[in-house]
């Protein structure tokens, strides 16, 4: 099984843009470049961004702030760590988070000590925020560059951050996010935006029409 889907998810050829077949390894890797350049990097024509929009009073209070800066505790590291799956993938380090908790009697101090000075001065070892890139097919027949699904692959320190960063912000989020942003808070849909804009067009085709 190991077998089959590393050969699965090898990279045999491409099709190029102009419709040729490439498997020179150089070529593979210009056509992944250029499209994610292209995909990144086209200019999308918008109106200006109105200043005054963007201005908001504040709307958390002196502990709710408190707490987003608090020191981290030793419990909520371990919260984190033990709420990721031992099936997730692992990153350019090669641990996964079963590894940290099946050891964490051995490695819980130092991996503690390591998020504790994160959060205390914003630095991180360049060897751990490292992150690996892979390309994931969606397709057997003829893959072009967008048959590719990119996800990235970080280590379990990095994720752990991110759980303890948004275990901090999902409380406040609903204060934070505008009402009328329909998405990145528990409880809102951003389908329900579609659905509104629906309405809308009807009832103004209703009132517009003779």
């Amino acid at each position: 099984m190991v077998k089959k889907n590393e050969d699965r998810n090898l990279i045999f050829y491409i099709i190029k843009g102009d419709g040729s077949k490439t498997s020179s390894c150089n070529e593979v890797a210009n056509e992944m470049v250029e499209f994610y350049k292209g995909l990144f990097r086209t200019p999308i024509p918008s109106s200006p961004i109105d200043i005054e929009m963007l201005k908001v009073e504040e709307v958390l209070n002196t502990d709710e702030r408190g707490a987003l800066v608090a020191p981290i505790t030793i419990e909520e590291v371990k919260e984190a760590i033990f709420d990721i799956g031992d099936d997730k993938a692992p990153g350019p380090d090669g641990f996964s988070s079963a590894f940290f908790k099946k050891n964490w009697k051995v490695v819980g101090e130092d991996f503690v000590k390591g998020l504790k000075e994160f959060f205390s001065c914003g630095k991180f070892l360049k060897q751990l925020n490292h992150t690996i890139v892979a390309l994931i097919p969606k397709t057997d027949h003829d893959p072009k560059v967008r048959d590719f699904r990119p996800i990235g692959c970080t280590n379990v320190a990095n994720k752990t951050i991110n759980k303890i960063l948004t275990k901090l912000m999902e409380p406040l989020l609903p204060k934070i996010v505008s009402s009328a942003q329909g998405a990145f808070v528990g409880g809102r849909l951003i389908s329900i935006d579609i659905f509104l804009v629906q309405e809308l067009v009807c009832h103004t085709r209703k009132r517009s029409s003779p």
